[in-house]
């Protein structure tokens, strides 16, 4: 009865080690400090550009908020001048839409850059955000 007692607390005891061992290891694979940007657009809505480290690559994500659902935006991104992202987003029932992407993380700092223009009003939104 002892015994089994011993045993298990060893075990708990092992597996809380490895747990705290992993975690600066996870947080260096895919963590690392989140830079996040936002704005208004030259109409009503507003535009939040977020880069997080992932692995090597950047995670980019660029929300707009306050878009009228179903109108279309051109969007289009780059890092440090090179397109990374062209496409459009259409406005969904809450009022908003986004571009999430993984990108290269270059040498040195990463300067993205959006531009997200709404096609039937041609409003805009400029963001930008470094990394």
């Amino acid at each position: 009865m002892r015994m089994g007692k011993f045993v298990r607390t060893g075990i708990v005891g092992l597996m809380a080690a490895t747990l705290f061992a992993a975690a600066p290891a996870a947080m260096a694979q895919g963590g690392g400090s989140r830079v996040s940007r936002q704005g208004s657009c030259s109409g009503g809505a507003d535009w939040k550009l977020s880069l997080k480290p992932d692995d090597g690559r950047i995670q980019l994500e660029l929300e707009v908020e306050h878009a009228r659902p179903g109108q279309t935006w051109a969007v289009r991104i780059t890092d440090n001048g090179q397109q990374v992202f062209q496409g459009s987003r259409t406005a969904n029932s809450l009022h908003q839409f986004a571009v999430k992407k993984l990108i290269a993380n270059r040498a040195g700092q990463d300067a993205v850059k959006a531009t997200a223009r709404n096609n039937a009003t041609g409003q805009v939104c400029n963001a930008s955000a470094a990394l």
